[in-house]
């Protein structure tokens, strides 16, 4: 059973998706350098809680090589999200946010191994 701080959570989140995109719209740099400055600031704070807490801090070439793939992926949505709240709403491009689970489910079996699975048997069957 879902407890308050559950909901509160939910909330919470929701309340962050949707002040990225109004602050996106709002702010004046292009969404290229924001997403840059973003980045600087997250990478510089993990740099210093490494620093401070005094791990190592290897990934080896390959692993650097993914990371950085990914990372490339992950600039390319937020550079279109920012870049779609200033060019429509802040409400149209919180919907295209919201459909990411769907382009997952889509574009995952095209990446691996795993085939399209679908359930619609079971949603259009009666019987209990």
């Amino acid at each position: 059973m879902p407890r308050l701080k559950d909901f509160i959570e939910l909330h919470f989140i929701v309340l962050l998706w949707g002040f990225t995109a109004i602050l996106g719209k709002l702010i004046t740099i292009p969404a290229v350098e924001l997403v840059f400055l973003r980045t600087l600031i997250a990478a510089l704070a993990l740099g210093a809680i490494i620093y401070r807490r005094k791990t190592q801090f290897w990934l080896g070439r390959n692993n650097l090589f993914i990371i950085m793939g990914v990372g490339l992926m992950i600039s390319a949505h937020w550079i279109l999200f920012f870049a779609s709240a200033r060019i429509s709403s802040v409400s149209l491009c919180l919907v295209g946010m919201a459909t990411c689970s769907l382009w997952t489910a889509l574009l995952e079996p095209a990446f691996t191994s795993k085939k399209l699975q679908s359930d619609m048997k079971s949603c259009w069957d009666s019987s209990p």
